[in-house]
């Protein structure tokens, strides 16, 4: 397995993501940046704000499953190992995601359709034959488990104990006492707490970083230089050391993926529930969630890192020692709570697309709850369970459904080609 996910996440599938972007760019007609405005515009029309599945609730449970630990220590951690140059080739893999998370969305609200007393939609609707599209959701149960349960929890226990030395057990088994209160009610709880959740604590992760850029801005033209000559030619590692421009960019573009999740197929699923009627708005509120993730939260923990450099080999220790140059000893607390509130949210969202894997696996009543109790187990005991292992079946699920995804895309374009007209 570990050399399948080393040839999936190496060079390979960020390359066919990058080459499908640029070939559906070129097939949209210059969409989803073409026009992109007028789309936003519209995609408020239509919904009611108090409906569970309104447009940017579905984009609030979206941004719930990509914001989160990645934003934070895995941009850090990339910054180590790839030096400034890194923040760069995130960007660019960002504008690339966006047009692939546009024709994904786009796509799951052409193909959605009522399907066991839900409306439901997301790759596993535009993939045939039914075998290949059963197959894309047993990956993604694997998924939800790795991803969306075990290595949130270990990230938060992670922090939990660099923060007070003690075991990050009981807080994982708190974390999954409360995921479990949560995703065992109506699925309208989980867009309502969602929508809820994603604007705060992005909004108080944005001003600790502002924060800290703002106070150390003199040096802001130096880390933007250093960035961009970094992306071309050889530079020093954050951790010591040269790394080339080759390195810089392969963490740049598969950090960028990881984080915003394009040409996955999960988000998909989330703004499958919009009750919004123009296909095209709500992929549009897809470019948002890319924008959101990467462009903004990413680049924030990325300038912040770069203004106040630390020797530190954590990746949660960078970050912390960024921010305790204007927060002090508060800077760990802050950044624990921010760790912990973005392991909830995409716990909360991973459930949601745990259930709709598994209906579309099962007709039977007992496999969502059986399902959504083993995601509550594996949260709750994550720390037993060595992270390399997560980590694993995490790098196989998401590169094997990134790849079928992105096949069936480009098999449907025509679908995408005729919205436009």
């Amino acid at each position: 397995m570990e050399k399948i996910n080393s040839f999936l996440s190496g060079v390979f599938l960020p390359a066919v993501l990058l080459v499908l972007s640029v070939f559906l760019l070129i097939y949209l007609k210059g969409k989803p940046f073409r026009g992109f405005w007028k789309l936003l515009h519209r995609s408020g029309k239509g919904t009611a704000p108090d409906k569970k599945s309104s447009a940017y609730r579905a984009l609030a449970m979206a941004l719930a499953g990509t914001l989160g630990v990645g934003n934070i220590t895995g941009v850090a951690d990339a910054l180590q190992k790839g030096g400034a140059g890194v923040l760069f080739w995130m960007w660019v893999s960002a504008l690339g995601a966006m047009v692939v998370k546009y024709a994904e969305v786009l796509l799951a609200m052409r193909t959605r359709r009522s399907f066991r007393g839900e409306i439901a939609g997301g790759a596993m609707f535009y993939i045939q034959p039914k075998v290949v599209a059963l197959l894309f959701s047993l990956l993604g149960v694997l998924c939800a488990f790795s991803v969306g349960s075990g290595l949130q929890a270990t990230a938060a226990g992670q922090a939990w104990s660099a923060l007070f030395s003690f075991s990050p057990l009981p807080l994982c088994l708190f974390l999954s006492l409360l995921t479990a209160f949560c995703i065992f009610r109506k699925t309208s709880l989980l867009f309502s707490l969602t929508a809820r959740l994603v604007p705060l604590m992005s909004g108080v992760y944005i001003l600790l970083c502002l924060s800290v850029i703002l106070r150390n801005a003199a040096g802001l033209p130096g880390v933007l230089r250093s960035v961009f000559q970094s992306a071309f030619t050889p530079s020093c590692a954050l951790r010591g050391g040269t790394v080339s421009a080759f390195t810089a960019l392969r963490f740049g573009v598969i950090r960028g993926l990881l984080s915003n999740e394009a040409g996955c197929g999960t988000a998909p699923i989330a703004h499958a529930r919009s009750d919004a009627s123009d296909s095209s708005a709500q992929a549009a509120l897809g470019v948002v969630e890319v924008a959101v993730d990467t462009l903004l939260l990413c680049s924030l923990t990325g300038f912040a890192v770069l203004l106040v450099p630390s020797d530190i080999p954590s990746p949660f220790g960078a970050v912390s020692f960024a921010l305790a140059s204007v927060f002090g000893k508060a800077a760990n607390g802050a950044l624990f709570l921010a760790l912990f509130f973005f392991a909830f949210a995409t716990l909360l969202c991973w459930s949601f697309y745990l259930e709709a894997f598994v209906r579309f696996l099962s007709a039977k009543k007992a496999a969502i709850p059986i399902s959504k109790a083993l995601f509550c187990i594996v949260c709750g005991l994550a720390p037993l369970i060595p992270e390399e292992v997560l980590w694993q079946i995490a790098d196989f699920s998401v590169g094997a459904m990134t790849l079928l995804n992105l096949v069936f895309l480009f098999r449907n374009r025509k679908i995408l080609s005729k919205e436009y007209s």
